[in-house]
């Protein structure tokens, strides 16, 4: 598995002194975190719940069910099939 990167992906900086990160598969966004730098306010955002995953950052949503390619690609399969 590759290293996690010190700031995932999908954390940009905001107005102020403020970033945000966001999710890629449910695009959910963050709360705002006022850090001076990407990697300070990478760490307040993991004591929110945030959680490294591969390159990216999961929810705390997300974190709860991970994503799982098996598991996804038998949901397509049955969705495909009731149609």
């Amino acid at each position: 598995m590759p290293a996690v990167p010190p700031v995932p992906p999908g954390l940009y900086a905001i107005t102020g002194a403020r970033f945000e990160l966001t999710w890629g598969k449910c695009l959910r966004h963050s709360v705002p975190v006022e850090a001076a730098t990407p990697e300070s306010a990478w760490e307040g955002l993991q004591r929110l719940g945030w959680t490294p995953y591969k390159m990216y950052a999961l929810c705390p949503t997300c974190a709860k069910d991970p994503p799982d390619v098996d598991k996804d690609a038998a949901e397509a399969k049955r969705a495909r099939k009731r149609r």
